[in-house]
């Protein structure tokens, strides 16, 4: 029987530029759903490897996300995008986490990049996330028990790329877990490869606005000295385009801007 549910999101036909997706995959242990959004092209995804694909006519991320978590048969399932490759025996380290944590909701790993290179600064050892730890965790580091949620809703379809908030679905979610007391654990093991450059990692004139209605959602009221203590933080990354005080007053722009409510936007897309 299988264990794993690879969790793939895609729009149109992207994810047939990935050759490498299945290489280390053991399909005796997983499974690969695969949501594809059609956007801007009907056709549908023609894999050489095995998958359940789904289609729809829909867009946005955490959207997807949702789906595939619906369609998951295997008790564990890991959160993918469609550009990652995974290192060899990745499924081996995900059991045995899940060995050695049976109540864990969620399970953070390691991503390397291309080079074989830490995607960022990790911890050393295995623990259970902290609030400032759970908030870095990357979507596609992720691990879940879906009978572990409970009452958490998977993905705030508000946020994430394709949303009114084009930005922050994963942190949302693994914040959620977190305060809802679920269990969650860093593994310190590398599963995934994923190439450096990040759409999250670019700070344009945007990037502040939608922190501040990220912080919002995630944190309430302490959302704005989280978000001053963030600006003071990454200053470095983002002076040259966007300065402080400009920083600082765009988020807060963001923080008191409510974000759409999910019946509103369906009603906007019908419009459409």
């Amino acid at each position: 029987m299988k264990k794993i549910s690879l969790l793939v999101s895609t729009v149109d036909l992207n994810f047939q530029e990935n050759k490498s997706f299945a290489q280390n995959i053991d399909f005796s242990i997983c499974e690969v759903i695969v949501i594809q959004q059609q956007i801007n092209s009907d056709n549908k995804l023609n894999l050489d490897f095995d998958a359940r694909i789904v289609s729809y006519k829909e867009k946005g991320l955490a959207k997807s996300r949702n789906r595939a978590i619906e369609h998951a048969t295997c008790p564990i399932a890991l959160i993918c995008d469609d550009d990652v490759q995974f290192v060899k025996g990745f499924e081996q380290n995900i059991l045995a986490a899940y060995e050695e944590f049976p109540n864990a909701a969620l399970i953070s790993f390691k991503i390397q990049d291309e080079s074989g290179l830490p995607y960022k600064t990790y911890l050393e050892a295995n623990q259970s996330h902290s609030f400032r730890s759970i908030m870095r965790v990357n979507s596609i580091e992720t691990s879940i028990q879906v009978n572990k949620l409970g009452s958490i809703q998977p993905y705030d379809e508000r946020f994430g790329l394709g949303a009114s908030c084009p930005t922050g679905e994963d942190t949302i979610f693994a914040i959620d877990c977190y305060k809802a007391g679920l269990l969650c654990i860093y593994v310190n093991k590398t599963i995934v490869v994923h190439p450096l450059e990040s759409s999250g990692k670019i700070f344009n004139v945007d990037y502040p606005f939608y922190r501040g209605q990220l912080y919002r959602r995630a944190f309430g009221w302490l959302g704005i000295p989280f978000g001053i203590f963030f600006a003071i933080k990454k200053y470095k990354l983002y002076r040259t385009d966007l300065g402080f005080i400009s920083f600082v007053i765009k988020f807060l722009k963001g923080f008191i801007t409510p974000v759409p409510k999910l019946f509103l936007l369906a009603c906007q897309s019908l419009l459409l």
